[in-house]
């Protein structure tokens, strides 16, 4: 086998300069033949053919002379960025410059040409100036894989690289350079509905003397627009944290009451699990986004626990003595209450048979209570009355700690993003 493969490469090395022995003597006979040659044939044949030109073969005569390439970049488009995966898709086309020694020529010998196009396949065309500059401008879809760092997701700004190198020769023997110092090209640039180029910038990733290798590193730093998540990913959970708060309105007698909490809990674990779909499995950089989220399932699970407590508390009878920590909470709450509802001062009327007003009754058949023998203290509190007061409490408990976390979280979001 190793045989074969030994035998069939010294008969390439053999064949292989005949090829083009056979090619020009075609060529030959095919000019002498028809004796209607143009310049642009003859000059093909000279560099291709007569010269034995090989694309293998570094073009320089003197092997110690560095060959310099310049390139330049010019995006087009983003085609898509895939957090998950972590993968940069652009459409650009690419400015090269070189010198080839080889490809070079008098142009009076020629008509005066003094440039030349060579079409390599559909997609490559070469040109090729008379002093052997070269100009390649290959148009393709770059794909790079780029550090994702979702942090401050929908304001999230990403970095991403494109490296370009010579795998072949190092930079003893070619030196890449750009005639772009600063930024990569633009012009041509279609604008991505979900992303924003802010800036570019282009260097040497690794420019030391131990490495003889030269990388050329296109550097594009993008911002996302925000205005499609906030509308189908933060609306959402914001109106469900201010639903889940509500559950406390609800009368605690009813069944309504528990299977709305669990409603409202499964909705912020689904959307917790769509969250966790689109974002990277990433252990170091975790989206406040995300933390966000499980605070407001935790929140949530808080609610849930407290709202069945309440339908148990308030489901007990008379004969259960109520606590005194219990029954001291459940007066405060009632003379707050108080306080809060009777416009003048803190008292409410009774009618002489007993029976509960509003504030500010103008019939003479009514009493102030403050000058009566009532009092909170003497009031008969029932297990109805501590579940209402429960309701009350964590009813402003978890709007305060709702508003603290999404004011904390957003402007952490918003102003990271800058």
């Amino acid at each position: 086998m190793n045989r074969t493969k030994i035998l069939k490469g010294q008969m390439d090395v053999i064949i292989f300069p005949y090829r083009y022995m056979l090619l020009a003597s075609y060529v030959a006979l095919t000019m002498g033949a028809n004796n209607t040659t143009t310049p642009m044939q003859n000059l093909w044949y000279d560099l291709f053919v007569k010269q034995g030109y090989s694309t293998v073969i570094r073009p320089v005569y003197n092997t110690s002379i560095v060959t310099d390439v310049s390139l330049s970049l010019h995006l087009k488009s983003l085609n898509s960025f895939d957090e998950v995966s972590g993968i940069l898709s652009l459409n650009a086309y690419m400015f090269i410059t070189w010198y080839d020694a080889f490809l070079t020529w008098d142009s009076p010998d020629y008509d005066s040409i003094s440039l030349a196009r060579w079409p390599q396949d559909p997609s490559i065309l070469l040109k090729n100036a008379a002093d052997g500059t070269i100009d390649w401008s290959p148009m393709e879809i770059f794909e790079s894989s780029c550090p994702v760092d979702m942090t401050y997701f929908p304001y999230d700004i990403q970095t991403c690289e494109l490296q370009f190198m010579s795998w072949s020769y190092t930079d003893d023997s070619v030196q890449l350079y750009t005639n772009r110092i600063e930024y990569v090209d633009l012009e041509d640039f279609t604008p991505n509905p979900q992303w924003e180029i802010i800036s570019t910038d282009i260097f040497f990733a690794n420019n030391t003397p131990a490495n003889h290798v030269e990388v050329l590193s296109f550097q594009i730093q993008m911002r996302r627009k925000p205005r499609y998540h906030l509308s189908t990913m933060f609306l959402p959970i914001v109106l469900l944290a201010v639903l889940d708060i509500f559950v406390f309105i609800l009368p605690s007698d009813g069944g309504e009451k528990s299977g709305y909490a669990v409603t409202v809990f499964l909705a912020f674990t689904v959307f917790l699990t769509i969250v966790n779909s689109t974002m990277p499995e990433n252990s170091e950089n975790l989206p406040i986004f995300s933390m966000y989220i499980i605070i407001q399932t935790g929140q949530s699970t808080l609610i849930t626990m407290f709202s069945l407590l309440s339908i148990r508390i308030a489901s007990f009878d008379e004969t259960t003595r109520i606590p005194c920590v219990l029954a001291a909470m459940s007066r405060l709450v009632r003379m707050i209450q108080c306080k809060t509802t009777c416009k003048n001062r803190c008292t409410t009327k009774i009618n002489k048979i007993g029976n509960e007003d509003e504030c500010g009754g103008d019939d003479d058949s009514y009493v102030d209570r403050k000058d009566s023998d009532y009092s909170l203290e003497n009031e008969t509190l029932t297990w109805r009355h501590v579940a209402n007061a429960g309701d009350l409490v964590c009813f402003v408990i978890f709007s305060a700690a709702f508003v603290i976390s999404t004011v904390v979280c957003f402007c952490a979001i918003e102003r990271g993003g800058r």
